[in-house]
């Protein structure tokens, strides 16, 4: 419960904290230095050169893959849409990634989807629900 929570506050943090430097230097700088503070940062918690395990070439596609498409370039995105969108419809639409990822891994990676997990997809159709509805203005 804890992760859930400290992960909502992160949300609302890099939905909200970027908008001045995003005015000021685009989605491109921002998200560039944010990689490159973040990867350092993260190098003391987890040295990427202690690596354990065995590195193939099919590896360095795939480490690719995941670096530019599954952080980079969503983090961009993500980024970019607060031109067009507030924050609150960005981060409701955020909501929906968990979806995504579910979809994704029962459809191409073969994961069985139980009951508890419909459950999940109904708790989170349903706050995607609650927070999009407008509160009526008093007359």
């Amino acid at each position: 419960m804890t992760r859930g929570i400290l992960s909502a506050f992160g949300l609302a943090f890099y939905t909200i904290q970027p908008i001045e430097l995003l005015k000021r230097w685009g989605s491109t700088i921002v998200v560039g230095w944010g990689m490159i503070v973040g990867g350092l940062v993260f190098s003391f918690v987890h040295p990427p050169w202690q690596f354990e395990g065995e590195w193939y070439f099919s590896t360095n596609f795939a480490f690719l893959f995941i670096v530019l498409c599954g952080t980079v370039l969503s983090f961009y995105s993500y980024l970019e849409s607060l031109k067009y969108l507030s924050a609150s419809e960005t981060s409701l639409l955020a909501c929906a990634e968990p979806l995504s990822a579910a979809f994704t891994a029962v459809v191409f990676l073969g994961v069985s989807f139980g009951w508890i997990d419909w459950v999940g997809t109904l708790l989170i159709l349903c706050t995607i629900f609650i927070l999009s509805k407008k509160k009526a203005t008093p007359s």
